[in-house]
């Protein structure tokens, strides 16, 4: 269970009430309360940094400032949560931001990572997440980048289409929609044999182009060498990308609820090279245009072990 700091901070009568956030180094930051009860937090600084930190992006219901308080810290960058409510993801900005800030030797270029780090945050804030991805979330974008990076090995040349192209984000019925085809990327477990959940009577509807399944099985392995958490792989990647294409990720990325966290250095996974099936209109799933208009949100699972006659090397050309 996530300990709240400011639970443990009287509300002062005027101002605010700081303390030192545990484990704070060279650049001390403390978690604080106004005197109207509102979370805050704040990174020390020795120097007026005002005009790095005004170019911090406006972040959804969160003030950012900069103040001078006097000898002890003479300066610090504040961070005031307007609703108390959301103080579960509001705590885990302040100690990624507090991270970010400990990082660099320089204590500029620390406020300027900080102030790059909140783009990021600003991205994942406009779409109102209240928490962080859930196990199987995690599961699924694993698998879908996964998938990315097979289609980016396969495909030298267009990364940026490739991400562009990645739709599952943005909540598209397929999670990765090209000019001639569709592929849906499912996640399944060792103890799952072979199953996959199909969360919409959309997923494999025909809409004049062909639809793949991809299906990526996930084993935990987190003292394998070779294993890699959802942080890892984002990594991987993004190194293969140049300045666009990475640029063009991140907001992908955001898109899905996802930013860098601690969180998300485990579990760690073993994977296989994806399984792609070739769902043609007569395969033995579910589609649209067979279910009754009367039935609607449709959520069922895919025995993939019956798909054996479906199963193709390779994907077309991107076209």
């Amino acid at each position: 269970m996530t300990v709240d700091p400011w639970d443990r901070i009287r509300k002062p009568e005027s101002g605010h009430a700081w303390v030192l956030r545990k484990g704070a180094g060279a650049r001390r930051s403390h978690f604080g309360l106004s005197s109207d009860g509102a979370a805050c937090f704040m990174i020390e600084a020795s120097s007026d940094f005002s005009d790095v930190v005004s170019k911090a992006p406006a972040l959804a219901g969160v003030d950012v400032d900069f103040k001078a308080f006097g000898a002890t810290a003479p300066f610090g960058m504040t961070f005031e949560l307007r609703h108390n409510v959301d103080r579960s993801l509001f705590l885990l900005l302040c100690e990624d931001v507090a991270r970010v800030a400990e990082a660099p030797e320089n204590e500029t270029q620390g406020f300027l990572s900080v102030v790059n780090r909140l783009i990021r945050w600003q991205r994942l804030l406009a779409r109102d997440r209240s928490r962080q991805l859930s196990s199987e979330e995690v599961r699924g974008l694993y698998a879908e980048l996964i998938v990315m990076s097979e289609l980016l090995t396969a495909n030298p040349g267009n990364e940026n289409f490739v991400i562009r192209c990645w739709d599952g984000p943005a909540g598209a019925s397929q999670d990765f929609r090209f000019t001639s085809f569709c592929l849906e990327v499912k996640a399944t477990t060792p103890d799952r044999n072979g199953l996959v959940r199909i969360s919409s009577e959309d997923q494999f509807h025909h809409t004049g182009r062909d639809i793949y399944l991809a299906v990526v099985r996930l084993r935990e392995g987190d003292d394998a060498a070779d294993a890699l958490s959802l942080n890892d792989l984002v990594s991987a990647v993004s190194e293969r990308l140049d300045e666009p294409a990475r640029e063009l990720l991140e907001e992908k990325l955001a898109q899905a609820g996802y930013i860098d966290l601690d969180a998300y250095n485990a579990p760690r996974f073993l994977t296989s090279a994806p399984d792609y099936y070739a769902l043609k209109p007569d395969a033995p799933v579910l589609h649209r245009e067979n279910i009754p208009p009367s039935v609607s949100n449709l959520r069922y699972e895919l025995d993939t072990r019956q798909l054996s006659e479906l199963r193709v090397a390779q994907l077309p050309e991107l076209g």
